[in-house]
């Protein structure tokens, strides 16, 4: 199955929630995240932007959900390695501005750029 906008957008809208739920806690993990960030280092500006800033917030969520958001954001590159880069990268601004309004409070350490 090709993802398509709207279950990039419905996984996003997942992932959002799901970091939601979690309070912030230590940043000791920011190494095992930065792969995740990696992942993205060719990929449209804004999905890149996206993903250093998604990674850096999983950095602040407590253990427990650290890995459920690591694989909910593997799974959404995953996604944008096989479409279009000029539409994903208009779907990333898209969840860019969505993380920043509800997941930013989650994470006040990270830079939504």
């Amino acid at each position: 199955m090709r993802a398509t906008p709207k279950t990039l957008s419905l996984a996003l809208a997942l992932q959002t929630s799901t970091a939601l739920t979690l309070a912030c806690g230590s940043k000791d993990a920011a190494s095992e995240n930065a792969a995740a960030a990696a992942a993205m280092a060719d990929g449209p500006p804004n999905c890149q932007r996206f993903s250093e800033a998604y990674t850096a917030c999983i950095a602040e969520m407590p253990e427990a959900g650290r890995a459920n958001a690591r694989e909910g954001l593997k799974q959404m590159q995953d996604a944008w390695k096989k479409s279009d880069k000029e539409d994903m990268d208009a779907l990333c601004k898209q969840a860019l501005d969505a993380a920043r309004q509800g997941v930013g409070p989650v994470c006040p350490g990270v830079k939504w750029l």
